[in-house]
């Protein structure tokens, strides 16, 4: 039998408990166990849907699967793919045991510590700025060499981060806080600039979104984001540090054909402890990233995040990105009919139907389109404003072009036919 003892973070008494244990038998089934004195002192559910503590005690799944709640933690495909080159049989490994393996070396997922009970585990969060060039110059040479790179053991910073894309985790020295750093892995244009003016646009239309900037490694400009579940705050007699638990919401939707931003919107309706204003915050994000074509709208992009005990709400946005390609599919469809940019306009008829499909009143949605239209068309000032290049601003141009009328309300839908 293995297991792996589950930490989570409080915020209030600034502590970690005991949640529970995860636990693989020798017939590889996996559960996890809430502990009995956790149910008493903090009793907020790991996952309101999958580890839901109101309706049971113990959850189970087999063939060394891990319970949907803890595949979050497992590494992302760049590290998976270092990973494969330190340990040999990584390839071959379930999802119980890759978890295993990973928290002999490290557990710290912020509000989660998962503890293997191993000597070799090292939680301290990369921040020393020559180890931090070195892990950015690696990510390129891996990227534009397509070699393998083969670090001394398993990393926080590499393999504590998921997605699909090459990214690295580092820490501020002082604080303590948590950064995302996203190297450009688009080979069409340098995606740091434009990482960064997206953010701007975002704030300008309101949206929750975390703090981007822009940060030296060696002689690499990257883009950088703040982690949003975790925080620090510097008081006058103490400091206090936020952690908050999330869940992506692709483990909380129910169904099993392509999921559309109704399924979102469902799990927000279920979950969330505001659901109106989450649901509003979700429109803005869609209208905005189908003007900007930003197709990667993956569904694990989306979290919800618990404010308090089971206060769960839809998490800061941080993923939108335009692509150039207005022909490409978004990784989420908007609707069964939107799809495509090459296939709707993403005009003002769009961010109503949307937002009718989603349940929100017109007060809300025209409010939204508003905010929308009024970013947009001082686009060329944020970006003057911030300093950035022409180039930026022609960028976004280029992008908005193809359906430049869509801050004209249009007389026709822009369908495609509905099969």
């Amino acid at each position: 039998m293995k297991f792996i003892q589950v930490f989570r973070w409080v915020n209030t008494v600034q502590q970690y408990f005991c949640a529970g244990n995860l636990i693989k038998d020798t017939e590889q089934r996996v559960s996890f166990h809430y502990d009995d004195e956790y149910l008493v002192k903090a009793p907020a559910s790991l996952d309101p849907k999958n580890l839901n503590l109101t309706l049971q005690k113990v959850f189970t799944t087999l063939d060394g699967q891990l319970p949907a709640f803890f595949t979050q933690f497992l590494p992302g495909q760049y590290a998976s793919t270092v990973l494969s080159e330190l340990h040999a049989p990584w390839d071959s490994l379930d999802e119980f045991d890759r978890l295993y393996f990973i928290s002999k070396y490290f557990g710290d997922h912020g509000a989660i510590q998962l503890n293997a009970h191993d000597d070799r585990q090292e939680n301290s969060m990369g921040h020393c700025e020559q180890d931090m060039e070195i892990i950015a110059e690696a990510i390129q040479t891996f990227q534009s060499e397509n070699h393998r790179v083969v670090f001394n053991k398993p990393s926080l910073s590499i393999c504590g981060v998921q997605g699909t894309r090459p990214m690295f985790e580092f820490a501020e020295p002082e604080t303590g806080t948590r950064f995302f750093a996203k190297p450009s892995s688009n080979p069409k244009y340098n995606e740091t600039p434009i990482r960064f003016a997206t953010n701007l646009l975002s704030k300008s239309a309101q949206i929750d979104t975390v703090k981007t900037s822009i940060k030296s490694f060696g002689e690499q400009d990257i883009a950088v984001q703040q982690n949003f579940k975790h925080a620090f705050f510097k008081g006058e007699d103490t400091n206090h540090v936020i952690k908050f638990n999330a869940v992506p919401i692709d483990i909380l939707i129910e169904n099993k054909r392509t999921p559309t931003y109704e399924d979102i919107a469902q799990v927000i309706r279920q979950y969330s402890d505001q659901p109106e204003t989450d649901l509003s915050q979700l429109h803005l994000r869609a209208i905005f990233d189908a003007s900007i074509n930003s197709t990667r709208n993956e569904l694990n992009n989306f979290h919800l995040i618990d404010l308090g005990v089971n206060k769960w709400r839809l998490a800061p946005s941080f993923a939108s990105l335009p692509n150039p390609d207005t022909a490409a599919k978004f990784s989420t469809p908007f609707t069964y009919r939107h799809a495509s940019r090459a296939l709707f306009t993403p005009d003002a008829l769009f961010s109503a139907f949307l937002g009718h499909t989603i349940g929100l009143n017109n007060t809300i949605i025209e409010h939204n389109f508003d905010l929308l239209q009024k970013t947009l068309s001082n686009l060329e000032q944020i970006f003057a404003d911030a300093n950035l290049p022409s180039s930026i601003s022609e960028f976004f141009e280029s992008v908005l072009a193809p359906h430049s009328n869509h801050l004209i309300e249009s007389d026709d839908f822009g369908f495609s036919p509905n099969t």
